[in-house]
């Protein structure tokens, strides 16, 4: 008896979550072949090297996620989050746990730079810093995304949408950004609003995450700057 759907995919669960998000996979591929091939005669801490290779995964990410925000069209985001339906809240549960742990990683780098003098202990600075910077984008566009996709999954099934954007129009990634970021430094939304008790949940996250890594960043930037006098 043969299949009557025979557009199944048949393949196992994590290689379909992969295979959606591949800008995702190839970026954290990147970077975690960056650490492993830095050479320990030139970078001695495994941290040092763990946060270069994260940096430059983040990085790559950003720039792939920029191309598919600002070059893609509404019937794409709602194709996009078809797409992406499968594992989206285990892929931003992972992407949550990175970002705690880069910012433990960050002040790992700054007590291995306490010990430097020089030149060596300002690229060390500079090297978290630029972490803190990088893993504040990765987090808030990740989050974007995720709101973009409950918003047109709810869409393309005819749903309510979960969240009100003021204005009338269809919002775009850049509006979907725009909402994480102000979550991201306020810890509160501004003029869009939650309409969906699953979506707030997320929101809650969100919330809870920004307070805790924007009350880091500060300590951290008060050691940083205090590491330079």
């Amino acid at each position: 008896m043969t299949d009557s759907n025979p557009t199944i995919d048949r393949r196992p669960k994590f290689v379909r979550v992969i295979m959606a998000r591949s800008r995702l996979a190839s970026s954290a591929a990147t970077g975690l072949l960056t650490a492993l091939l830095i050479p320990e005669t030139l970078i001695q801490h495994g941290v040092t090297r763990a946060i270069m290779g994260w940096n430059v995964g983040a990085c790559l990410y950003l720039a792939l996620a920029a191309h598919i925000m600002f070059w893609s069209s509404h019937e794409r985001m709602r194709a996009r989050a078809r797409q992406q339906d499968e594992g989206r809240l285990v892929v931003l549960s992972l992407v949550i746990v990175a970002a705690l742990m880069s910012l433990g990683a960050i002040l790992l780098q700054l007590s291995v730079a306490k010990d430097l003098h020089g030149t060596a202990k300002l690229l060390h600075i500079g090297l978290a810093g630029m972490t803190i910077l990088t893993s504040w984008a990765f987090t808030q566009t990740m989050f974007a995304l995720h709101y973009a996709h409950d918003y047109y999954s709810a869409d393309s099934r005819g749903l309510a949408k979960a969240l009100d954007f003021p204005g009338g129009h269809a919002p775009d990634y850049g509006d979907f950004l725009y909402f994480a970021c102000v979550i991201g430094t306020s810890g509160q939304t501004a003029d869009v609003g939650f309409t969906s008790r699953s979506l707030r949940r997320i929101g809650l996250i969100h919330c809870v995450l920004a307070f805790f890594f924007n009350t880091t960043v500060l300590a951290l930037t008060i050691n940083i700057a205090s590491g330079l006098l």
